[in-house]
């Protein structure tokens, strides 16, 4: 089941667009709660920026578990994870990471605590924004493992565990947008909560 929560942070946009470009720091918190599990795994991440409209704009972060050619677990590497579908809003909205090169933003997946996430406008991955309105988006999937499933989003394979007395693996997904005008003219901060898979999350813009 989809979760996702909206925050808003305002800024006199007019006022910044007639202002000289300068460098601007988009500082991202997030929490990842620590969930009492036995079989706990750590959560795959997307970061991303769309527009107001949803319009997908580009990818800032993105921490999965890849395949290796042997098939082999790995942290990290180029997004060639079959559950990267599981980041539901950023698999729709980037085509699956088809519209760019991943590599240089795909890390290794974290366990829980508070996450700090510096990204600098003129410099990838954000790059240099049009004047606008925006959103950032949070979103988290994370495995919840029944006694003896077959992995995140493996329907099929759930059923035949099913039918053979065992509880198959499940996936809880949540997200969270924080929309904001770029550029800005003085240091904002927005926070947001959200409700299961994410604990608190903050964006602060430092001209």
């Amino acid at each position: 089941m989809r979760k996702s929560h909206t925050a808003v942070l305002g800024t006199a946009l007019g006022a910044a667009m007639a202002m000289p470009a300068q460098a601007t720091d988009l500082v991202v918190k997030l929490e990842l709660p620590a969930v009492a599990s036995g079989n706990y795994e750590k959560p795959y991440v997307a970061v991303f920026l769309e527009k107001s409209d949803d319009t997908y704009v580009r990818s800032l972060l993105l921490w999965h578990k890849n395949k290796t050619k042997r098939g082999a677990a790995q942290d990290g590497g180029a997004p060639s994870d079959r559950y990267l579908n599981e980041l539901r809003e950023w698999w729709r909205a980037s085509g699956g990471g088809a519209q760019e090169s991943l590599d240089a933003i795909t890390a290794a997946t974290r366990g829980p605590g508070t996450h700090e996430l510096v990204f600098s406008s003129g410099k990838a991955p954000l790059g240099n924004l049009p004047a606008g309105k925006y959103q950032l988006i949070v979103e988290v999937a994370r495995e919840v493992k029944g006694p003896r499933g077959a992995g995140m989003g493996s329907e099929q394979a759930g059923q035949q565990r099913s039918e053979g007395g065992r509880a198959a693996n499940k996936h809880a997904v949540e997200a969270v947008r924080v929309d904001f005008d770029w550029p800005v003219t003085k240091a904002t901060t927005v926070s947001t909560n959200g409700k299961t898979e994410l604990g608190a999350v903050s964006l602060t813009l430092k001209p």
